[in-house]
């Protein structure tokens, strides 16, 4: 850490900083403050790390204000919030998947319920991102992938950043839940499978064209298998950063809910 330095306020601690969605490396003032929380009294004290407007918000959505920690960092919220009220070290996560008002949710310290999948973190090469919009497939995966949908489906001109599109009356016109749309299944460790249904596999891009949710990463990328964010929605997961686990309970659409409904 540097000098004291009065950008955020006066008597600041200096640091260098990565932000996730640039890789850049930022100066970053690092302070403690009070936070009020809706459902807790009193305030809580929890690190901060302030930077430029331009900086916090590079690749951000338009309107973004900061960014929230939820891993194992020195300026992570929830490590803020298992320190101060000895909870799990636990965050669950349920991205919505209707745009507007519908929020989703987050939860800090609580389990899924148990019938939940567990598999450990780090599985060979794979990595669960929720920066990026779309999973990347090292490029062997994606074919093997897109062979199943590829079969039952009129193909379509491509549309970026994606390879296969299709008709959208041979998917659209039915319950994408329904089993015309082929389940894929993510064999993780133990035999544990990661079901991803229609909602999570098909996207639409044009009225009647719907396009294959993933890209294709090419050959030989740093990462094989790196799952983005359209494959978590209505999805509600957990990792417990204590055991480095990983939860999931499969689309909530199986279950007549969504992460909005939470």
């Amino acid at each position: 850490m540097g000098t004291y330095g009065p950008s955020c306020r006066n008597d600041t601690c200096h640091a260098y900083l990565q932000t996730q969605m640039t890789y850049n490396t930022v100066l970053a003032s690092l302070v403690k403050d009070d936070v009020v929380l809706s459902y807790t009294s009193p305030s809580t004290r929890l690190p901060l790390a302030c930077m430029s407007a331009s900086e916090v918000v590079a690749g951000l959505p338009y309107g973004t204000q900061g960014i929230l920690g939820l891993g194992n960092s020195s300026t992570s919220f929830v490590k803020a919030m298992v320190s101060s009220y000895k909870i799990p070290f636990k965050v669950a996560l349920c991205l919505p998947s209707k745009p507007g008002n519908d929020f989703g949710a987050v939860y800090i310290g609580r389990g899924l319920p148990q019938n939940r999948k567990d598999v450990r973190s780090h599985w060979g090469g794979t990595k669960i991102s929720n920066i990026i919009p779309y999973t990347h497939l090292e490029t062997s995966i994606y074919k093997a992938l897109a062979k199943a949908f590829v079969g039952k489906a009129q193909k379509r001109k491509a549309v970026y950043p994606f390879t296969d599109c299709f008709s959208y009356k041979n998917f659209g016109g039915k319950s994408p839940m329904e089993k015309e749309t082929p389940v894929i299944s993510l064999v993780l460790a133990g035999g544990v499978k990661w079901d991803i249904y229609g909602p999570n596999s098909l996207v639409k891009v044009k009225k009647t064209v719907l396009c294959l949710a993933f890209v294709d990463a090419g050959d030989g990328p740093r990462i094989p298998i790196e799952i983005g964010g359209y494959q978590m929605e209505d999805n509600l997961v957990e990792l417990d950063l204590d055991a480095s686990k990983f939860s999931f309970t499969s689309s909530l659409f199986r279950h007549n809910s969504s992460c909005s409904g939470l």
